[in-house]
């Protein structure tokens, strides 16, 4: 039953994420990560602060307000 429910999150994921290059959301699940290659990053309510990893001169990670 957890492989089924774990396996239908991961789908209603790909599903809602396919065909946009970069994403933002402000709930992260277990199933999913924030790689360096995924494009996506979390984002506090009402848009304050976004958590990811971005291409700023030597750093890879970083939060932007």
């Amino acid at each position: 039953m957890r492989l089924h429910r774990s396996f239908a999150g991961l789908l209603v994921s790909l599903i809602f994420h396919i065909g946009s290059p970069s994403s933002h959301t402000n709930t992260l699940f277990s199933f999913e990560s924030l790689w360096p290659q995924s494009n996506r990053t979390l984002v506090s309510p009402g848009d304050v602060f976004e958590l990811g990893f971005f291409s700023r001169g030597t750093s890879a990670i970083g939060i932007r307000t």
